[in-house]
């Protein structure tokens, strides 16, 4: 039996839902609010899965490289090694994530081990749809670019939470953001604006105090890169549960939290 109450139970105005916005500002709040309530478990879940992520990425591209300097070749191979293992491991920690947000939202605190437990009974539809999407998003770019920042927005808007939540694939992503499509938008280039700043601003710190290609610059790279991480979280379940409240007003927090019940 379900811990939570029948569709309906968490109802209440869209403008107090934890999760749901009614306008930008309200986006700007909610997420902050998902960090704000949900940063000890998020954090836990980013260094339990996506950190290691990036460590073995790391280790792949030092195994490609078997430690000489890197050919033009080699550095693409390697690269995409590394990017393929930081993938997987991203997406793992982003569907837990989603999970621990939703839950946090309604009043139901959930264990990071809980949520990674969760995220596993969801990890092939996560990394089949991801790939899906990251093949669509190379292909958009690499034909006429345009095409590539349409499929972007929609990935990084609806993705997670349509396979987390619905257990739906990337045509119902689709779906949920061409109804909605230039404000979905403006949010996600407003958050890909913010975090060029922050990436940038991490690269020259980590550059002043590690050497390029060192551990020390790894493991200094994936901690400082933990608040962008989480409010990677914070934007993915608001902007997903925006959607969902224009597809349908009923939809709630609480119908969030049932529905990843089911």
């Amino acid at each position: 039996m379900s811990m939570y109450p029948p569709p309906g139970g968490y109802e209440r105005p869209a403008s107090t839902d934890p999760l749901v916005p009614l306008n930008l500002d309200q986006w700007f709040g909610k997420v902050f609010g998902v960090v704000r309530r949900s940063w000890p478990s998020l954090s836990v879940i980013q260094l339990a899965a996506a950190l290691p992520g990036m460590l073995l990425g790391g280790l792949a591209q030092w195994i490609v490289l078997g430690g000489a300097a890197p050919t033009p070749e080699t550095a693409v191979t390697a690269g995409a090694a590394g990017g393929v293992v930081a993938i997987v491991f991203s997406l793992f920690a982003q569907g837990a994530s989603v999970f621990v947000a939703i839950r946090e939202a309604v009043g139901r605190p959930v264990q990071a081990g809980a949520a990674l437990h969760f995220a596993a009974g969801r990890a092939l539809p996560l990394l089949g749809w991801g790939l899906v999407g990251g093949v669509l998003i190379f292909l958009g770019l690499l034909l006429l670019v345009v095409p590539g920042i349409y499929v972007t927005t929609v990935v990084v808007a609806a993705l997670v939470g349509v396979v987390v939540v619905e257990r739906g694939g990337i045509d119902r992503a689709f779906t949920l953001v061409n109804r909605r499509f230039l404000p979905t938008f403006g949010r996600m280039v407003i958050f890909f604006v913010v975090g060029f700043g922050y990436s940038s601003m991490v690269g020259a710190v980590v550059a002043l105090v590690s050497e390029p290609g060192s551990l020390n610059e790894l493991l200094l790279s994936g901690v400082l890169a933990l608040p962008l991480s989480l409010a990677s979280v914070g934007v993915a379940v608001v902007t997903y549960a925006e959607l969902r409240f224009h597809e349908d007003p009923a939809v709630s927090s609480g119908r969030l939290a049932v529905e990843l019940e089911r």
